[in-house]
C-alpha cells in the first residue's frame, strides 16, 4: 500500500483505488484546496497616473540589416547598364532608362562621354530636374561611322553626389565588301 507521507498540509483528500486483476488496494492522499483569498487585503490608496510612459531606450551596437527599401530606393538607376550592339553595319537604335529612385528632386547637370565617337544620345536639355521617383528614357543611336571597336561610357553627373550612375555601349563596326571575294 502506497501512501503520500505527511507534510505541511492542512487537510487531505483520500482516494482508494483498486489495481486490475491483482485487486491490490492503494490509498492516495491529496492536499485539499485551501481558500487563499483571505491572504489578500483590498488595495487601498490613491490611484497613480503614470501615463504617458517614457519611451524605452534601445541602445545597441552593430550594423543594421539591409532591407529592400535600401536596395531599391535612394539611388539613381540606369537600365540597362550595358548596351551590346554587336556588329554594326547600319544605324542601330536602343533605349536607356534613367530612374530617380529618391523621394526628392535630383538635378542632372550633364552627361560625360568617354570614347563616344559615332554614338548619339538624345534626351532632355541639361540641366534636367528629375522629380521624385521620375524616370526618363534616353535614345541611343550607334552609327557605322567611327572607330572599329565600340567601347563608350556615359556617366550621368548630378548636382548631388550619386555614386557612378552610367551605362556603356560595346560592339564593333564592320564594313561590308561590295565586291565578292575570288
Amino acid at each position: 500500500m502506497n501512501v503520500i507521507p505527511d507534510g505541511p498540509w492542512l487537510e487531505y483528500a483520500v482516494q482508494t483505488l483498486r489495481d486490475g486483476p491483482s485487486n491490490d488496494v492503494y490509498t492516495l492522499q491529496y492536499p485539499e484546496a485551501v481558500d487563499i483569498t483571505a491572504a489578500f487585503e483590498p488595495l487601498v490608496g490613491a490611484k497613480t497616473d503614470n501615463l504617458p510612459n517614457a519611451p524605452l531606450r534601445y541602445d545597441s551596437s552593430g550594423m543594421s540589416a539591409v532591407t529592400p527599401l535600401q536596395d531599391v530606393y535612394n539611388t539613381i538607376w540606369v537600365v540597362p547598364g550595358e548596351l551590346r550592339v554587336g556588329s554594326v553595319t547600319a544605324t542601330t537604335e536602343r533605349e536607356v532608362e534613367v530612374w530617380n529612385a529618391y523621394t526628392e528632386n535630383r538635378t542632372l547637370d550633364t552627361i560625360q562621354v568617354t570614347s563616344g565617337d559615332g554614338i548619339n544620345v538624345t534626351g532632355p536639355l541639361m540641366p534636367y530636374i528629375f522629380g521624385p521617383l521620375e524616370n526618363f528614357t534616353f535614345a541611343v543611336q550607334v552609327t557605322p561611322e567611327g572607330p572599329a571597336t565600340i567601347n563608350a561610357r556615359y556617366d550621368f553627373l548630378f548636382t548631388t553626389p550619386e555614386g557612378t550612375p552610367h551605362f556603356t555601349v560595346v560592339g564593333q563596326r564592320i564594313i561590308q565588301w561590295t565586291v565578292p571575294p575570288n
